[in-house]
């Protein structure tokens, strides 16, 4: 394991900001990520696409996406798929989505960032989880199936649209914390929480 020589050694997969990410440019692209271990830099994944004809896709499975100075998953007029995955500990959104199909199973978003001598940069006040569709992009439809969206904040999940109560989605099986649940026929059988459950043993 390399060590980062801070007046006392850090391991790597501690810091985040190292290097610049995973950045997926091809329009028409296929990717897939299966079981890999991604950490530590300025951005996760990275997938924006400005074709409004063609979608590129990404899938994700058995995979991890840790420790992000700004964002881990970004995921823009595309399809992605993840499955049995685990994206935490980012400075900004764990995960953004913002038109094309996303499907999570079996996938936890937990924000836990915090600020230490060894990563000198704190969490904003965005949560894990955004959910845009405000019309400026692809038409967008999301699932997520026996996930976990957590994290430090009160709210870790958020959808912005001119029409909430009409956002083509579906939640089921969830745990998600938000201080507050939100009424709609979209969420199915969800544990909404608050700050102080106890979800994870150790959260860095």
């Amino acid at each position: 394991m390399d060590k980062i020589r801070f007046e006392t050694p850090v391991a790597y997969h501690r810091v985040a900001g190292q290097w610049g990410g995973v950045y997926l440019l091809h329009s028409e692209g296929n990717h897939l990520i299966s079981h890999t271990n991604i950490y530590s830099g300025n951005v996760g994944v990275y997938l924006n696409n400005s074709s409004w004809s063609v979608k590129p896709v990404l899938r994700i499975e058995n995979s991890k996406i840790h420790n992000f100075l700004f964002y881990g998953l970004i995921v823009i007029n595309s399809d992605v798929k993840v499955y049995n995955s685990e994206i935490s500990n980012t400075g900004s959104f764990s995960v953004y989505l913002n038109g094309g199909h996303h499907e999570f199973v079996h996938t936890t978003l937990a924000n836990f960032y915090n600020n230490n001598p060894a990563e000198p940069s704190s969490r904003d006040a965005n949560p894990a989880l955004m959910l845009m569709h405000l019309g400026r992009s692809l038409p967008m439809q999301v699932s997520f199936r026996n996930c976990v969206i957590a994290g430090s904040h009160a709210n870790e999940m958020s959808i912005a649209s001119k029409f909430p109560a009409q956002f083509p989605a579906l939640f089921d099986h969830c745990y998600i914390r938000r201080s507050k649940a939100l009424e709609s026929t979209v969420f199915s059988n969800i544990s909404w929480s608050g700050v102080r459950d106890t979800v994870f043993k150790q959260t860095s």
